[in-house]
């Protein structure tokens, strides 16, 4: 009898050893899935919060520039003329440009507005100064943009004025570069074209297109990210007021990206 228990304790053995290796290799594969799973559920949480970022800044730079559309469209088409025969592109009063310091002027720093763009260095942020704003698509030499060179940033200082006198002033952006946490504007840049309208009396100059140039980021910029990476998250858009006297256009806007 004792000999015939000991095969059958000898078998039990074997059996529940064999029960106890399927645990373990049920418990690695169990692991590795959830470990895959979790990977997987990282990497949809952060598309989910990039995505998120991205459309709360997308609003963010619509509200920062909507003062600087609402004071161009009140201000300039009250300045334009009626089938003007003069190019107000040449004309010094009313716009100056040498790279990237450029004014646009109403009334010659009357009673009206003044847009006025400089270059601030980004050198005092480890983000935007491995950044290239003469790379953004949206501005361009040929239609008298205000271009800033490597290491620099656009911005742009709306000047209200009373009787002459300086009574207010909006900045884009707000903060200087150094201290910029990379939310809503990065830049503001402006561009400025009268294209003639043929008349009978020759071509006339009273179709005005101001361009707001926003600069901001798509998507979250990070420390770690490439300078091709980073210029990749870095966009821009062209918002053109194409403005007229108050008796015959107003002002329409079109945007372009």
């Amino acid at each position: 009898m004792a000999d015939l228990i000991e095969p059958m304790g000898f078998f039990m053995s074997r059996e529940n050893n064999s029960n106890a290796g399927m645990s373990i290799i049920e418990l690695v594969v169990a692991l590795g899935i959830f470990g895959i799973l979790a990977a997987a559920s990282y990497r949809m949480y952060g598309e989910f919060t990039e995505q998120q970022w991205s459309a709360r800044n997308q609003v963010v730079v619509k509200q920062e520039v909507s003062p600087a559309t609402a004071a161009i469209n009140k201000y300039f088409p009250g300045a334009i003329v009626l089938n003007s025969p003069d190019n107000p592109v040449a004309d010094t009063n009313t716009w100056q440009c040498s790279g990237g310091a450029c004014s646009l002027r109403s009334d010659n720093r009357q009673n009206g507005i003044e847009l006025l763009t400089s270059c601030e260095s980004t050198q005092g942020n480890n983000i935007l100064k491995r950044l290239s704003f003469e790379k953004l698509g949206t501005l361009s030499e040929a239609d008298n943009c205000a271009i800033c060179r490597t290491g620099e940033r656009p911005t742009l200082e709306i000047i209200f004025y009373s009787a002459g006198t300086a009574s207010g002033r909006m900045k884009y952006p707000k903060q200087p570069a150094s201290s910029l946490d990379l939310k809503g504007l990065v830049g503001m840049s402006i561009c400025f074209s009268v294209p003639p309208r043929t008349t009978p009396d020759g071509d006339a100059f009273d179709q005005w297109v101001i361009s707001l140039v926003p600069v901001y980021f798509s998507r979250i910029p990070k420390g770690s990210d490439s300078d091709d990476q980073l210029q990749s998250k870095f966009v821009s858009v062209r918002e053109s007021l194409m403005l007229g006297p108050m008796e015959q256009l107003g002002s329409k806007i079109k945007v372009i990206k």
